[in-house]
């Protein structure tokens, strides 16, 4: 975990510099909600919220989306939040906060990875009601999990 953590303040620095305020882009977080994650999400949480620290988090700067990935599709919580959804920092913080409580099921192993690729990648994911600009070229997905399995 710690080789994560210096590769993303690495990312972050090289990124973010005095224009990260300026930065206009889409990115979502598809996060491990499985057996294997428990004892490392609120690593996981800790590590997107710091990611985003220098940007200017909201509806006219970055957007950000949220997705945990359940270990089957029984336990599979909807999006935690459309890019829409978030309006600030502080919202992006808090809704952070409620996600391995109200989104995550770590009873299980395995990863339902496709289903919520699918998902993200669909109209209803991609459309401009729910927050996403097709007037921009900057979108990222990032998947964050602690096993390969």
């Amino acid at each position: 975990m710690r080789i994560v953590y210096l590769l993303a303040f690495f990312v972050v620095g090289c990124f973010a510099g005095n224009h990260e305020k300026n930065l206009i882009f889409d990115v979502v977080f598809l996060i491990d909600g499985s057996q294997a994650a428990m004892p490392v999400f609120d690593n996981f949480t800790s590590f997107i919220g710091n990611f985003m620290a220098p940007y200017n988090v909201g509806l006219s700067g970055a957007r950000v989306g949220l997705i945990v990935v359940a270990p089957d599709l029984d336990d599979q919580a909807p999006p935690a939040a459309q890019l829409n959804t978030i309006t600030s920092q502080a919202n992006l913080i808090a809704t952070l906060k409620l996600l391995k409580n109200d989104y995550a099921d770590f009873d299980r192993t395995g990863q339902v990875l496709t289903y919520n690729l699918r998902v993200v990648s669909s109209f209803e994911y991609t459309s401009p009601t729910a927050g996403y600009r097709s007037n921009i070229n900057n979108h990222l997905l990032a998947y964050i999990t602690s096993t390969t399995s």
